[in-house]
């Protein structure tokens, strides 16, 4: 029976979970933090763009942070009703060693984003990433799942306005969440890992009433992807949208989604292998101005609920049938879990 590897590195509000080691098997060589934040133009090109990257060792106790808050005045001010401190436009983006973190992006603007066009959108783009690498040195073949505990999320239109009288740019807001991973093999080629995608992307429909009346509503969109293909509402997978709400105002929308968790199959591990993932959380969105705006969370951006834990491994024997046994590890909120199981006679 082929054992089954599982790594759970877990947080309060983004929690990311992979294939892990069997009784020190598989074990960290890198991990990567980044936060970035992008203030664009569209069409118009970009107006800010800068990225926060930590480079972490797991021996390390210290919690290391990726973080990074860009102010936008000119996109207007921040009315999503988080971060009430904060007055202008903004995008912020958060990453830490234990895996707690979050995304958020909220503009409303009065004007026009910056640009002579009329249509022109502005868009503020806030990205959180975990990149890590694990070698296997296990002795025989495991199948690696990973474990995702994806945080609550909100996307939100700000002033659609009912009536228009001419065709315009809408506003949109997106929140999403994207795991992709990958084995290399010891003889150099390369296997697609497990890929997982899920989250909410909210829009303007724009519609003809009447010569030179155009009516406006706001409408979403559920965004996922997994190995298998998309995940629709006949999904069993739509059960991850279970708790999807809709605040009910017209004028300015509002759907969220509670913390979900799902569990990922990576693929088989050999000896010799290496598996690498990037975990990253998206909140972004675009307006033209006109009092309109977005607003777009994932986690928490701020670390206001934040708990801390550590990367360093341990193990914990658990008693197991005469057929094999399981070794979990942790330390704080970062588990890593094995199972080996002898073949039946």
């Amino acid at each position: 029976m082929r054992p089954t590897l599982t790594l759970t590195l877990t947080c309060l509000l983004a929690t990311l979970a992979g294939a892990a080691r069997a009784d020190g098997d598989l074990t960290y060589t890198s991990l990567e933090l980044g936060a970035r934040v992008r203030h664009a133009l569209l069409p118009g090109g970009t107006v800010y763009d800068e990225t926060t990257t930590v480079s972490t060792v797991l021996t390390d106790a210290t919690v290391q942070t990726a973080e990074h808050l860009h102010l936008a005045p000119t996109m207007g001010f921040n009315l999503s009703g988080r971060s009430p401190t904060i007055v202008p436009a903004f995008g912020s983006a958060l990453a830490e060693s234990d895996g707690n973190g979050g995304v958020g992006v909220s503009a409303w603007l009065a004007g026009n984003p910056g640009a002579a066009n009329v249509n022109t959108n502005g868009e503020l783009v806030a990205l959180a990433s975990w990149t890590g690498t694990m070698a296997y040195a296990g002795l025989g073949t495991a199948s690696a799942t990973m474990h995702l505990v994806i945080p609550a999320l909100e996307v939100g239109l700000i002033g659609v306005a009912p009536n228009r009288d001419g065709v315009s740019t809408s506003e949109t807001a997106r929140a999403t969440v994207r795991m992709d991973s990958l084995i290399t093999h010891a003889d150099g080629s390369f296997t697609r890992g497990g890929s997982f995608g899920f989250g909410l992307s909210a829009f303007e429909v724009q519609y003809a009433l009447s010569p030179g009346v155009y009516g406006n509503f706001g409408d979403v969109a559920i965004v996922g992807t997994n190995s298998e293909g998309f995940v629709t509402a006949d999904d069993p997978a739509a059960g991850l949208f279970s708790s999807l709400s809709y605040n009910g105002n017209a004028f300015n929308p509002r759907w969220s989604l509670d913390a979900v968790s799902t569990t990922l199959t990576l693929g088989e591990l050999a000896p010799g292998d290496v598996l690498s993932f990037v975990y990253v959380l998206t909140a972004q969105g675009t307006t033209h101005g006109g009092e309109h705006g977005f607003l777009a969370f994932l986690g928490d951006p701020f670390e206001l609920n934040a708990l801390g834990g550590s990367f360093l491994p341990g193990t914990q024997p658990v008693p197991e049938p005469e057929t094999g046994r399981m070794l979990v590890a942790g330390l704080g909120l970062l588990a890593w879990a094995a199972r080996r199981s002898r073949p039946q006679a």
